[in-house]
């Protein structure tokens, strides 16, 4: 399932959106990820995923790294802090797992990640604020929900057809409210 999950995260890495600027914009996938597999094997197969697209794109190998951080580790990182404090303060229900844990989860974490990416193009690249706030920003708050949308559907369609595939999806839970 794992191999298969980094074949699925590589072509949603593939899908990509470009400006004239050289912004170029991609679902991350991350959030959806952790909640399928769990943290570390999340982790690790992110690795994998930046190793494949930086080797086959035109991309800098010494920037692999960086972006492993940003929209692998931060990302995965959010969206289990997102589902521990839903644990921890929300009822046991199918639905707060699904609305809370997989469609605000991958929300915020995508926008947390933007984020991070703006601030280190400005911060780390140089690049000026005005265009990197101005003109780059405000397409995270679109590409937020649209990342929030396909991880909660997934989300849903795995833990009603295949919960076993959904790490971090507890029946006793979820289901019987234990």
């Amino acid at each position: 399932m794992l191999a298969k999950s980094i074949v699925a995260l590589t072509l949603l890495w593939y899908l990509r959106a470009s400006l004239a600027d050289g912004f170029a914009f991609h679902l991350l996938g991350a959030a959806g990820f952790a909640l399928m597999s769990g943290g570390p094997l999340a982790l690790v197969g992110g690795a994998v995923v930046v190793a494949l697209t930086t080797l086959t794109r035109d991309v800098p190998v010494v920037n692999a790294a960086l972006v492993w951080l940003i929209e692998i580790a931060l990302p995965v990182g959010v969206a289990l802090a997102v589902l521990a404090i839903g644990e921890r303060r929300m009822p046991p229900n199918f639905f707060v797992y699904i609305f809370v844990a997989a469609f605000f989860g991958a929300g915020l974490a995508f926008g947390v990640a933007g984020i991070t990416g703006a601030a280190v193009l400005v911060g780390g690249a140089g690049m000026p604020a005005d265009i990197v706030f101005g003109d780059y920003a405000p397409y995270l708050i679109y590409l937020a929900f649209a990342e929030a949308t396909l991880t909660g559907m997934v989300l849903t369609l795995a833990v009603v057809y295949r919960p076993q595939w959904v790490a971090t999806f507890d029946d006793r839970r979820y289901l019987q409210g234990r």
